[in-house]
């Protein structure tokens, strides 16, 4: 959660990835901006999938128009925006032509585009043949958040950003935002059994579930204004059911979350928002005589690291080549690859660190625990109190 507000100089209270955006953006036109952070950031490894694939022909143009400041966001911290193979599941006819016309709009690579899925006769997905009428493969982006906010904010930083961390505060002036996206997440303790990550969507609401390690990470974006906590409720525990995780009890305290009205805060920006939420920032400041300047040049400076499906074969090569060099550290390649796309500024390091600590253990998976631990206390270490 965060909220900001301004006065002669620019103070942004809290933030999120569009906040620091608009704060670097001010800060390079010349207005001084500093950055109050109530607490030091997170540094939790919970991506959150897109939903930018569109389920009916009415979204394609608001779909696409996120999809480019998505890609054009990916710029900035590409190893944070990348794309995966995520199973959209349907209870009817999936939306073939929709996702055609999308796919050719978005001007994708062959292997980006959608490609229907036949439940029965596909080994991994056939026991859930009975329980969806359809399934399409679709290209989607993991965005990395935490990680993604913590190296704008440095990059800002580098940029002449002022940025302290002090507990929160009651500020009389803050400017006053309404949720326009209702979206809440939960770490589920199941390890997931699918080999691809998966996505529902209905008319009241849209569920993604992802594998992190050993547990499933659910996120819940809910649609229809009038449906009740208790019919959400049923209607994602019931999906839950289908797919065979188990339901947490915290299920009926994060889908009242998504009723609750708050104001004086812009929520968690989502991925699936990052437009709406800068377009958002950009009305407010407006509103306190404060002109937004145009990201255009910053994108275009960038423009070369957008991730297409280009881009991330160059990525994987490079994680590749790395963990080739990582691997007799008795280091496993999902964990590793996990690393490399959250540190590849640090990752030639932490392989050399590794070395030097088998001195001392072979134990491969604590070896890299400690190396990201001490790496992560070193982040931190960026944000002192004030």
């Amino acid at each position: 959660m965060s909220n900001f507000y301004t006065q002669r100089k620019t103070i942004f209270r809290g933030i999120d990835f569009t906040g620091v955006l608009a704060a670097i953006l001010l800060n390079q036109n010349g207005t001084p901006v500093t950055i109050e952070l109530p607490e030091i950031p997170s540094c939790h490894f919970i991506p959150e999938l897109s939903c930018i694939n569109p389920s009916s022909a009415k979204q394609i143009v608001s779909s696409y128009i996120n999809y480019r400041f998505l890609l054009k966001c990916s710029s900035l911290c590409p190893h944070h925006f990348y794309p995966r193979k995520v199973l959209w599941l349907h209870d009817k006819a999936a939306p073939q032509k929709t996702l055609q016309l999308f796919d050719t709009l978005s001007d994708r690579e062959r292997e980006g585009c959608y490609l229907p899925v036949n439940l029965k006769k596909t080994q991994d997905f056939n026991k859930l043949a009975s329980l969806f009428g359809a399934a399409t493969l679709v290209t989607e982006h993991r965005f990395d958040a935490n990680q993604a906010i913590i190296d704008l904010l440095l990059k800002a930083r580098q940029q002449g950003v002022k940025i302290i961390v002090q507990p929160e505060k009651t500020i009389s002036s803050v400017l006053r935002f309404i949720q326009n996206t209702k979206h809440a997440q939960i770490i589920i303790e199941h390890a997931w059994s699918y080999p691809n990550d998966i996505r529902y969507s209905n008319k009241n609401y849209t569920a993604t579930l992802q594998a992190i390690e050993n547990n499933t990470v659910l996120h819940i974006y809910r649609h229809n204004p009038h449906i009740s906590p208790e019919a959400l409720q049923h209607e994602v525990s019931l999906l839950l059911s289908k797919l065979q995780v188990p339901i947490p009890d915290k299920i009926p305290t994060i889908v009242q979350a998504l009723f609750r009205p708050v104001e004086n805060r812009i929520e968690k920006t989502s991925v699936n928002t990052l437009r709406k939420s800068f377009g958002r920032i950009k009305k407010e400041l407006r509103k306190s005589g404060i002109v937004l300047p145009s990201a255009s040049k910053l994108f275009s400076e960038h423009r070369q690291n957008q991730v297409t499906q280009a881009k991330f074969r160059e990525l994987q090569s490079i994680c590749d080549e790395k963990f080739d060099l990582a691997k007799q550290s008795n280091i496993e390649y999902q964990h590793f690859a996990r690393l490399y796309y959250r540190y590849p500024g640090e990752i030639d390091n932490m392989i050399e660190k590794a070395y030097d600590m088998m001195n001392t253990t072979r134990n491969g998976k604590k070896i890299w625990e400690q190396i990201e631990t001490m790496h992560l206390e070193n982040i931190k270490s960026n944000f002192t109190l004030k």
